[in-house]
């Protein structure tokens, strides 16, 4: 074990386990929900992700405007 030690293996074993408590405790609140519940929590995450996609868009359109704007020396054209 000394030798491993430098490694990381003894750091790496110790979060495995601890991942391995999470998704275990996961797994059993999840099997503890209905299924109406189940559903419900997957479509409130489902409309988050794509809120999150659809406000990453509009920042990247926003920003490409911006530069867009800012090469027209002074004359600014935000839309």
């Amino acid at each position: 074990m000394v030798g491993e030690r430098e490694h990381g293996t003894i750091a790496r074993d110790e979060v495995n386990r601890l991942r391995e408590k999470m998704t275990a405790s996961a797994i059993n609140q999840i099997i503890a929900m209905d299924e109406a519940e189940i559903s419900q929590k997957i479509t409130d995450l489902q409309l988050k992700a794509k809120s999150e996609r659809d406000m990453e868009s509009k920042e990247k359109e926003l920003r490409a405007a911006v530069r867009q704007s800012k090469s027209h020396k002074g004359e600014y054209q935000l839309r």
